[in-house]
């Protein structure tokens, strides 16, 4: 094995292939990125794992596929990025929960990463994101049933975009702070055909919604939730609560309606409008 002794490194296309033959306990940050199948085909055809201990692991498009053959343990983020829905075909096959990733201390998923969600094993993480910009990044998790991918217990999690939409699918028993922020009614058109007061949050302490996402406050199962927080209401609510032709005093008062109606819900919580 060749000894790295650099604080970073990063490894791109064909270069990926020589992953297996590093020695990279002093490096810090690992990047690999794969535009094609074959700039990962000597990893895959490599018997055992290579040991990561990285504080940052960044894979991109076809590296990711390198999961499999990575034995990740004790870093303290992962960045999981894929462009083209043909760069995950085979990870999609991969048996759900089989990538090991208990006390990574955050993950990232973007893009077509996010359909891959299933496939990882998470517990004891600090941050889970979930960024989908078109539905395309979240059509393999939109397949599931309700309230069944389980995600372990994590401390804080944030879900942006498209991705907004698979909450329903989510099972949030052990989520502490849960961060909603949609762009458009695209963002959240799946979550408006579930019924009011539906979809389970577990014990989620925190819950902010910002954006498009106050849209979907009532189909929200807010029992256990302290504290409540509207982000940027102004100009994002939808004829689910105020029509658009409404006039400023008419839509001012029926937001006061509806917080006056989520006070009372939610004696215990502290409502917040930013």
């Amino acid at each position: 094995s060749v000894d790295v002794g650099e604080a970073s490194v990063h490894l791109k296309n064909h270069a990926v292939n020589i992953l297996h033959k590093l020695k990279l306990d002093k490096v810090d940050i690992l990047y690999l990125s794969g535009s094609s199948e074959d700039h990962i085909k000597e990893i895959l055809k490599h018997e055992g794992a290579v040991v990561c201990e990285q504080r940052t692991i960044d894979l991109e498009d076809y590296a990711v596929n390198t999961l499999a053959k990575l034995k990740i343990q004790n870093i303290g983020e992962l960045e999981l990025s894929v462009e083209k829905e043909e760069h995950i075909k085979e990870v999609l096959k991969w048996e759900d929960c089989s990538v090991n990733l208990e006390g990574v201390e955050n993950v990232e998923l973007k893009e077509y990463a996010v359909n891959i969600l299933p496939k990882l094993k998470l517990g004891n993480t600090k941050s889970l994101e979930l960024c989908g910009r078109e539905e395309g990044h979240i059509k393999e998790i939109l397949k599931y049933e309700n309230n069944s991918i389980e995600l372990g217990e994590i401390d804080d999690m944030k879900i942006t975009d498209h991705a907004v939409n698979i909450l329903p699918k989510l099972k949030l028993e052990n989520t502490k702070r849960l961060e909603l922020c949609g762009w458009g009614k695209e963002s959240i058109k799946e979550i408006l055909k579930c019924e009011n007061n539906s979809i389970e949050l577990g014990e989620t302490e925190k819950v902010e919604l910002g954006f498009s996402a106050v849209n979907i406050l009532l189909r929200l199962k807010l029992e256990g939730v302290e504290e409540l927080i509207l982000r940027r209401w102004e100009g994002e609510l939808s004829e689910l609560f105020v029509p658009e032709d409404c006039s400023t005093d008419l839509r001012e008062k029926e937001k006061m309606k509806l917080e006056e109606y989520l006070v009372n819900m939610l004696p215990k919580s502290k409502l917040k409008r930013i």
